[in-house]
């Protein structure tokens, strides 16, 4: 029997980020993060390059997605509002993928697999930093 899904143990298992190592082989990931992926409906977008980790902004652990298409014509930044998290976003995830975009997406501080207490931040400057 797996175990139940854990948001800490899925940020425990989340690789650095690094844009010359693509996410290979979903099976070769821990468990968690693949349920992560399916979960927020994100496996069939793995098809295409995809980069993602933890990236160090300021004093957090940014949650850092990136998707490559080989041919892109231009690059998406998608950046979500307060309470919210990448995972949300993969139907315009998709979508810019089916238009040969680029896609770089992140969770601010305190939001989703990104370090920080659940939604407090002290100025919201710290999302510019």
């Amino acid at each position: 029997m797996r175990p139940a899904f854990s948001v800490a143990a899925l940020k425990l298992s989340l690789p650095r980020f690094d844009i010359h190592h693509p996410i290979g082989k979903v099976a070769d990931y821990p468990f968690v993060l693949q349920q992560y992926w399916q979960h927020y409906h994100l496996l069939d977008l793995l098809q295409h390059p995809y980069f993602f980790g933890l990236q160090t902004a300021a004093e957090f652990d940014i949650a850092l997605h990136v998707w490559r298409p080989v041919h892109a014509r231009a690059t998406l930044w998608v950046m979500h509002g307060y309470f919210d998290h990448v995972g949300l976003f993969q139907h315009v995830i998709r979508w810019a993928l089916a238009q040969q975009m680029a896609v770089v997406a992140f969770d601010l501080p305190g939001h989703g697999l990104s370090s920080g207490e659940p939604a407090v931040i002290e100025d919201f400057s710290q999302y510019r930093d």
